[in-house]
């Protein structure tokens, strides 16, 4: 059987969309779970209520049929289409496609003959790896410090605009060297040429320190910054995060969503005997970790002895950092744990729809947390090897996600049962027929 429960405004159960789930029909839901197991399956986040539907919809076309109950948590939290709708205006903008062009120049001149060309299309990504190798080193020799940096670019920059007939053609054409009261030629207001310079500083800082992602991933991440672009972003991540830990707040006169879940989750594991109980599974895909996040916390502080059977991560987009704290330091809440991601190198190839040239993880670790390169649960690039085994989380997430059994890394279809994963796309891994049924041959009743 399958079940919805519908999230309201701010975690709690007043209607926010077409659908809605009152206190008592959740309890009624619950209260009528049937052995062996119920798979509760929590999607991503940024979306609205219809395409969260749709993701349920789309896991139960991969989902065989069993004796396990599913339930679909949907959580309304803004559309991502509105992030991507704003970046996509950032980017559109005549001034902010001549900054790419002229960054691209400015590195492909400046650190021949390591560098390669560069596309012309910005939204290509730049794969090789050498590439970035060949930079880090060509700033490393040159041991440039941030002062100098911004010296040492700023003519560069001057001298490149001026000295580039393509450039100086297309900066007519776009009527970027116009006043627009006089229509007489000028210079490129002083203020776009600042927030190219700075765009390439902090590009360059980035790229000297290892906090760099793919060359035109970091440039797009710092001119989104550049232009306050990501406080937007941020403020519709925050706001997510926000209702998930809305749903799991205690001691409101209104009792919270996911607060009333686990309490009747609790009520439910409590009154079956040993032999009889119910085997919980929690699935979370992208943000759906976040709220899995949430509800260990709570818990840990109010329902110690409610044991959940399996948690699965699909390409998860929390903080490694906040993995580690309520996951990895709480593993007597559940019995087993895997997660499905994809390699860095798909990850890489993967985009937002084209407005941002790799996956939803790398843009939610170089733009939508509070730091650059904050390391995500589900992005390899941080477990690949020990380069960020420093940074806060990393050395304890990966030393828990390869245990065995932990990991199943996309692509691949040779695994053994319970490994297998097809997938080479973050927004598409929640229903990717391959995973969905691995989670199903690992959630089978024991």
């Amino acid at each position: 059987m399958t079940h919805y429960f519908h999230i309201g405004k701010d975690g709690s159960f007043e209607g926010s969309g077409d659908f809605h789930t009152s206190p008592e029909e959740l309890q009624t839901m619950v209260s009528n779970l049937t052995r062996p197991a119920i798979d509760i399956v929590i999607h991503g986040g940024l979306v609205s209520e219809e395409d969260g539907m749709d993701s349920a919809r789309h896991f139960i076309n991969s989902y065989q049929p069993t004796n396990n109950e599913l339930m679909f948590v949907i959580w309304e939290t803004g559309p991502l289409e509105t992030l991507k709708q704003n970046l996509g205006t950032v980017l559109g903008r005549s001034a902010l496609k001549f900054s790419l062009k002229v960054v691209r120049k400015l590195f492909t001149k400046k650190f021949k003959p390591g560098f390669k060309s560069v596309s012309s299309d910005y939204e290509k990504v730049l794969s090789d790896d050498k590439i970035n190798q060949n930079l880090i080193e060509a700033l490393t020799e040159q041991r440039l410090e941030k002062a100098s940096v911004q010296i040492e670019i700023s003519q560069d920059i001057d001298d490149l605009i001026f000295s580039d007939p393509v450039l100086m053609k297309e900066l007519e054409q776009e009527q970027l060297l116009y006043d627009s009261q006089t229509h007489r030629k000028g210079l490129i207001k002083v203020l776009l040429l600042g927030m190219i310079k700075d765009v390439v500083v902090q590009s360059i800082i980035r790229f000297a320190s290892g906090t760099h992602h793919q060359i035109i991933p970091t440039l797009i991440e710092e001119l989104v910054q550049a232009l306050y672009v990501d406080e937007f972003g941020k403020g519709l991540w925050n706001a997510m995060k926000h209702k998930s830990s809305n749903m799991f707040e205690a001691d409101v006169l209104q009792e919270r969503t996911g607060v009333a879940l686990l309490r009747h989750l609790d009520t439910l594991y409590r009154g079956q005997s040993e032999d009889e109980k119910i085997e919980i599974n929690l699935i979370g895909h992208s943000a759906g970790s976040i709220v899995i996040c949430d509800l260990l916390d709570h818990m840990a502080g109010h329902y110690p002895n409610l044991k959940l059977n399996n948690i699965t991560f699909i390409a998860p987009a929390v903080a490694a950092e906040r993995a580690v704290v309520s996951l990895v330091k709480n593993q007597t809440a559940f019995n087993k744990f895997r997660m499905f991601t994809m390699s860095d190198e798909l990850e890489k190839k993967d985009d937002c729809k084209a407005i941002y040239p790799a996956s939803l993880l790398y843009l939610i670790s170089g733009v939508l947390e509070n730091r650059d390169d904050t390391p995500i649960a589900g992005m390899m690039r941080f477990y690949d090897n020990d380069k960020f085994i420093d940074q806060e989380g990393v050395a304890e997430w990966k030393a828990f996600i390869l245990q065995d059994s932990h990991l199943a890394l996309s692509v691949n279809t040779d695994a053994s049962d319970g490994f297998k994963t097809n997938s080479r796309s973050h927004g598409g891994f929640g229903h990717e027929k391959e995973t969905v049924k691995s989670i199903q041959y690992f959630n089978r009743p024991q």
